[in-house]
């Protein structure tokens, strides 16, 4: 929940970026947000704690929203009007399947 806020507030700030200069610098922020966040994870595995992943976790879900709403917007720019419908469902497709299938490991 607590990424969810940070990111419900975070996404509009970011918007507002994307809508006065470019997708660069919100993805680039994201891009950095989720590198630093995961690299810490990696690096800190032995001595992670509850708050130490509660507190990684909110940068990633920042990192994410971020990037994910520009990079929804910064998309349509780049379809014309006739196939705005059809980047919308294959968006929402991508997201389902990506966010539902398990991950299956090689038969032995």
């Amino acid at each position: 929940m607590p990424g969810s806020l940070l990111g419900a507030v975070a996404s509009p700030l970011a918007g507002r970026v994307y809508d006065r200069h470019s997708a660069r610098g919100p993805l680039m922020t994201s891009v950095l947000l989720v590198f630093v966040a995961l690299a810490l994870f990696a690096g800190l595995v032995s001595s992670l704690t509850v708050t130490l992943v509660g507190m990684l976790y909110v940068l990633v879900r920042v990192g994410f929203t971020i990037g994910f709403g520009v990079t929804m917007s910064d998309a349509s720019t780049q379809v014309t009007m006739r196939l705005k419908s059809d980047q919308n469902s294959l968006f929402s497709m991508m997201q389902q399947i990506g966010s539902s299938s398990p991950v299956r490991s090689a038969p032995r």
